[in-house]
């Protein structure tokens, strides 16, 4: 175990890391940082996709998904949902062109 002094050093490095890189992220860029937890990204990709089956349909609006460990670290809840809303989507264009 480190003794106090270095656990002081580490905790002031790290704040000044993180002082320093956090600000050049992205801000659409969520996980492992401080206030944006991965299931912030996957309900904002929800509530867009939710909104264009409401019938907004993609004007403008575009999702790209990065990283499979990104899925990888979310609950199959998430990843249930949006097969649903795929399969709401599919039932929905069914039903346009009768």
């Amino acid at each position: 175990m480190l003794d106090t002094a270095g656990k002081i050093l580490e905790l002031i490095i790290h704040q000044r890391i993180e002082a320093a890189v956090d600000p050049q992220l992205a801000s659409q860029q969520y996980g492992f940082r401080k206030g944006r937890p991965t299931l912030d990204a996957i309900n904002l990709v929800v509530d867009t996709a939710k909104k264009a089956i409401a019938g907004a349909r993609w004007k403008g609006v575009y999702m790209m998904v990065s990283s499979k460990s990104a899925w990888e670290a979310t609950s199959s809840f998430a990843t249930d949902v949006l097969l649903q809303l795929r399969c709401l989507e599919r039932e929905r264009a069914k039903t346009r062109t009768k």
